[in-house]
């Protein structure tokens, strides 16, 4: 029984991967990610095209918030903000605190916000 070639071309290599781009990604804070598995070549490919379009719109950014944050803040749901970053084209979106540090002195919360 023959094997296929792009199989047999697959599993000869000592490492293997699939690769998804997209170009239209303009973020400069963007990064590269590796997600080992031991997967099919089919796999892979729905995979990275998967992982791909599910973070397309995710974004991490930490800022500064003139109020002061507690914990309480996050008794009944998890507190949201709407940032004004035009630089990263925000776009009036809300965006879900992920975590934060508060300061007694400034009054002035950092936060680690994603959306």
């Amino acid at each position: 029984m023959a094997i296929d070639a792009n199989r047999a071309s697959f599993i000869k290599k000592e490492y293997r991967w699939d690769v998804r781009e997209d170009t239209s990604i303009t973020d400069k804070n963007a990064r590269d990610e590796q997600f080992p598995a031991n997967v099919d070549p089919t796999t892979a490919s729905q995979l990275a095209t998967l992982i791909r379009d599910q973070n397309k719109a995710a974004r991490i950014f930490s800022v500064k918030i003139d109020t002061y944050m507690t914990l309480d803040d996050f008794i009944a749901e998890v507190p949201r903000h709407i940032p004004n970053i035009p630089d990263y084209a925000t776009d009036g979106r809300t965006f879900r605190v992920l975590s934060f540090t508060a300061s007694l002195n400034s009054g002035v919360t950092e936060a680690r916000l994603h959306g």
